[in-house]
């Protein structure tokens, strides 16, 4: 993304940090596990679906995030939602 602003990688990311609070890469797994709930509000998808979807390759490790992100699984927070 550096590059394509034309800017250094190392000036980008002091610049992100300060002005959003968060690294790159945290702004994009935050961003997956948004896109992951929204996707867990339809029965429809898998989670196999879901983990595609969100752009992970290792379900296990989706799982991890999710649940460090969240405090539940997948499943659980697909309980949780079908309840609302």
């Amino acid at each position: 993304m550096a590059r394509f602003f034309g800017y250094n990688p190392s000036y980008l990311s002091t610049e992100l940090k300060q002005t959003t609070g968060y690294s790159y890469k945290e702004l994009v797994e935050n961003e997956r596990m948004k896109q992951a709930i929204e996707l867990l509000k339809n029965p429809a998808y898998t989670i196999n679906d879901i983990v595609n979807f969100v752009g992970y390759t290792s379900k296990s490790f989706f799982y991890k995030k999710f649940k460090a992100h969240y405090e539940v699984s997948p499943a659980k927070m697909r309980e949780k939602l079908a309840q609302k």
